[in-house]
């Protein structure tokens, strides 16, 4: 045996002793950590697709809301411009949006002219709240509106709290009462001189059989 090892070359002893000695190790992989992690990693993007389909429906009703507000909103100002009175809507004491009657009662051309301008400057009212309160207590009230030229108009008021805009507001309802004054003026004078004639009438006829007596 030892002669036989003598002969053999250190590369063939290696070789034998690898063969029988040496020891392999075989690398198991675990993936539990991975499949952890993925699983981890799919409920959150799950959640994520979730929240962002729910924000993506809340979007859809928001504008759809909007949608209907601004079709309402259209709606209200088309009712407002059909109305045969002049209609201002009011906040914080200015004129946020008026119709082509209110422009035409008040003597003015364009809307711009009106838009944001301090009611007090148009009614002979000390201010706005006091207007307020003055047609909370009465259902309507008749003052003077002063137009473009300083000329004072008669007008009939009713005011309502409404919501424009999403704010509160105030409406208020304005008639122009200057034919109507001008037609009671004339009833007035046609009244008084129909009067005078009765008045006439009668003095005549208490003079007319004293005078056939001397004549």
């Amino acid at each position: 045996v030892n002669k036989v090892l003598d002969q053999m070359t250190y590369k063939e002893k290696e070789e034998i002793f690898n063969r029988w000695i040496k020891t392999k190790f075989e690398e198991k992989s675990d993936y539990s950590l991975l499949w952890k992690i993925v699983l981890i990693f799919l409920v959150i993007l799950l959640f994520v697709v979730y929240k962002n389909r729910q924000l993506l429906q809340y979007q859809r009703k928001l504008e759809s809301a909007k949608n209907e507000t601004e079709k309402s909103l259209n709606n209200f100002k088309t009712l407002i411009e059909l109305n045969v009175a002049g209609i201002l809507i009011i906040r914080d004491k200015e004129i946020k949006y008026l119709n082509d009657e209110a422009v035409n009662i008040l003597g003015y051309s364009l809307k711009n002219e009106l838009i944001n301008k301090d009611v007090s400057t148009i009614f002979k009212i000390d201010s706005h709240h006091n207007l307020c309160d003055l047609l909370a207590h009465v259902d309507s009230y008749e003052t003077n509106a002063i137009s473009k030229t300083n000329k004072a108009i008669p007008i009939l008021l009713k005011g309502q709290d409404v919501e424009f805009d999403n704010l509160p507001s105030y409406i208020l309802s304005l008639i122009d009462l200057t034919d109507i004054k001008d037609k009671e003026e004339l009833l007035l004078q046609q009244s008084k001189m129909a009067s005078l004639g009765e008045m006439i009438g009668n003095i005549a006829h208490q003079w007319r059989q004293p005078l056939s007596n001397i004549s």
